[in-house]
């Protein structure tokens, strides 16, 4: 079972620390509560300490406070240990440390941030220079590393070995920007869920709250950006680069294979292939029916017509482990074996739907950079005529069809992309969940491909708020 440590570093906080320590073991979630007294010139080490928190002192810097609480986690120690850091000032709420360790706990995800940006803030809880930043620093890293992060928010979790071999190094107020920079670089799994956030609940804030502390704390985030953008990942000695995950999002690729159990890999490996005009086949129920409702349940949160890449949307730990499941090696080798090809080091992707518009649907054959396409449909029910994909035998007549795939719940279709692997459907307008796998030729796809998806579903929000589409509840 995984031990929490909470780690609040802590400067000048008397007022509210006692109040936040309390909060975080009210939650029953964390084994101890590390306050890293960061020099204060108060009684902030006291009040925490009779609070129930476990006080070491260092000198200033914020980052170094971080640290040295991460290293004082209790022994002995194990790689399912998680470490939860928040500030010691109120503003974050404890009452979210469940959310944040439990997708780790469940081994779906290694690094949980909270997004302030994304939750209900209290009026005056966050200027709008940190709201700024931290949506210009998240947009960049996004096209550095492919992840998306809307918040730099204090309030995160980690695996505690997870941290280890990211080599932190910044100790001041950079820290929070080289572990997210960091992660992603790594290939960890990254999940961001909204997080509430509240003003501080006494004290001064010793950045948003002075000219001098805004600067000051710009400018080292600037830095840190800058320096760990140059920086040149390190390789483990005498071993290998790390296993990049070519998706571009916050997912990472087994290396040994889980236990497949979401997924009815016997069901797949006994439908026979059907071979003309094209390669394909079908497998109703290849989701199992015991896994659909979570699944359905922890969807993303798409609410417009596109397809949006894993970066760009929020789900929760039961789609997590669906994908996970998807990207093992036992997967990648029932489709191997089925239509005999070798997709050993080939790229692979996943993007979402929520919504259908009108216009969705016209034929094509996919690109020629796609190599298998798995279309995994997630709709409880399917009553309307449109929205039914069709596997056709020509491009240019949706009635010449082979086939028709109700996208009901649990259906799985794939085939190998051809010349004339055409498909489409009739208009449909409404939710149609759909989730979309491609092995790819190359990363260069990967990336561009989900830029495409973006600029694609940006478009069709501009045009949706210019129409009055309607929108989901």
């Amino acid at each position: 079972m995984s031990k929490v440590s909470v780690v609040i570093p802590a400067l000048n906080e008397e007022e509210p620390i006692a109040g936040v320590v309390r909060e975080c073991l009210a939650t029953g979630v964390p084994g101890e509560v590390i306050v890293v007294d960061n020099g204060s010139a108060d009684h902030t080490a006291e009040r925490a300490r009779e609070a129930g928190a476990r006080v070491i002192t260092v000198p200033r810097g914020y980052g170094r406070a971080c640290a040295a609480g991460a290293r004082a986690v209790s022994v002995p120690q194990s790689r399912d240990d998680i470490v939860v850091f928040l500030d010691g000032d109120g503003s974050d709420i404890p009452a979210f440390i469940p959310q944040l360790v439990e997708p780790i706990a469940r081994k779906t995800h290694d690094f949980v941030i909270g997004s302030r940006t994304r939750g209900q803030r209290e009026t005056g809880s966050m200027n709008f220079q940190q709201i700024l930043s931290g949506r210009i620093a998240g947009w960049i890293m996004q096209l550095l590393y492919g992840v998306r992060y809307t918040d730099m928010c204090p309030f995160r979790a980690i695996r505690r070995d997870a941290l280890a071999k990211l080599d932190m190094r910044e100790e001041t107020y950079g820290w929070n920007l080289e572990m997210q920079m960091k992660a992603a670089r790594a290939r960890l799994r990254i999940l961001e869920i909204p997080v509430n956030h509240r003003c501080r609940t006494g004290g001064e804030s010793k950045v948003s709250g002075t000219l001098r502390g805004t600067f000051v704390a710009g400018t080292r985030i600037i830095t840190t950006l800058f320096r760990v953008a140059l920086q040149r990942p390190k390789r483990p000695e005498g071993g290998p680069s790390p296993r990049r995950n070519p998706s571009g999002d916050s997912g990472i690729r087994n290396v040994a294979s889980p236990m497949v159990s979401m997924l009815d890999l016997e069901r797949f490996r006994a439908t026979p292939l059907t071979r003309e005009p094209f390669e394909f086949l079908i497998v109703p129920e290849f989701v199992k029916a015991d896994a659909r409702s979570t699944i359905h349940n922890d969807y993303p949160e798409v609410d417009r017509p596109g397809s949006f890449p894993l970066g760009e949307v929020a789900y929760g730990s039961a789609f997590a482990k669906l994908v996970e499941q998807m990207r093992s090696d036992e997967f990648r080798n029932a489709f191997e074996e089925k239509f005999g090809i070798d997709l050993t080091n080939r790229p692979d992707m996943i993007t979402v739907r929520g919504r259908c518009s009108e216009k969705d649907g016209k034929i094509h054959t996919d690109s020629e950079t796609k190599i298998i396409t798995i279309l995994i449909y997630m709709n409880p029910g399917w009553e309307s005529a449109g929205g039914r994909l069709r596997l056709l035998r020509s491009g240019n007549n949706l009635d010449d069809m082979i086939l028709e795939v109700p996208p009901t719940e649990g259906t799985l279709l794939a085939f190998r992309r051809s010349d004339n692997s055409w498909h489409g459907h009739k208009p449909f307008s409404g939710p149609r969940r759909v989730i979309q796998f491609n092995w790819v030729t190359s990363e260069a796809v990967v990336r561009r491909e989900q830029n495409r998806h973006r600029f694609s579903a940006w478009m069709k929000k501009i045009r949706g708020a210019l129409s009055g589409e309607k929108k989901a509840a």
